[in-house]
């Protein structure tokens, strides 16, 4: 979990490998602006934060909270037990990062469209299949140009609203029918 100093929950992280892994958090525009995000309540003192805090050249401080447990909690094995009180975990990696934004959008939109080839049937998928394979065939690795391209590719799936709340537009409601 990410908490603000004033104990604002933030955003809920998610390691491992699978679908589920949320392992990134964008920090809002107002805290490369602010002096200091409000502060509304202070953070629990049974609350357990890694020694870490995390001071950006902006001035922001931030805290990551870490669960340290397995899937199913602090046992050994995948079993309900007591937990172990011996067992340790390690944090591996906490980066802070300034992403290039347009991979970043073309990342999502990489992971819809495989998402969709994975996932539909007949036509779409085939279409979704398609469009990923040009996505992989135009992308050349350290060449920023690339990366606009790919985005062009994947608006043959994904439409040219891509960048908007338009993306895809709810379809109009039937008409109100009745009878007795």
């Amino acid at each position: 979990m990410i908490w603000t100093t004033g104990g604002v929950p933030m955003q809920g992280l998610t390691g491992g490998g699978g679908g589920d892994r949320r392992v990134e958090y964008i920090l809002p525009q107002e805290w490369r602006n602010e002096p200091d995000v409000p502060h509304v309540t202070p953070l629990p003192s049974s609350t357990r934060l890694l020694p870490v805090q995390f001071l950006i050249a902006f001035g922001q401080t931030f805290y990551i909270e870490a669960s340290m447990n397995g899937m199913f909690g602090c046992a050994e094995g995948d079993n309900i037990q007591p937990p172990n009180m011996h067992r340790y975990f390690t944090l591996h990696t906490a980066d802070i990062v300034i992403p290039y934004m347009p991979a970043w959008h073309l990342f999502w939109d990489y992971w819809v469209i495989t998402d969709c080839a994975r996932e539909l049937g007949g036509w779409e998928e085939r279409q979704a299949l398609t469009v990923a394979t040009e996505i992989v065939n135009t992308f050349r690795r350290g060449d920023r140009a690339s990366i606009e391209a790919c985005r062009k590719v994947a608006q043959k799936f994904l439409g040219k609203h891509v960048d908007s709340h338009k993306v895809r537009p709810s379809p109009p409601l039937p008409p109100a029918q009745g009878g007795v």
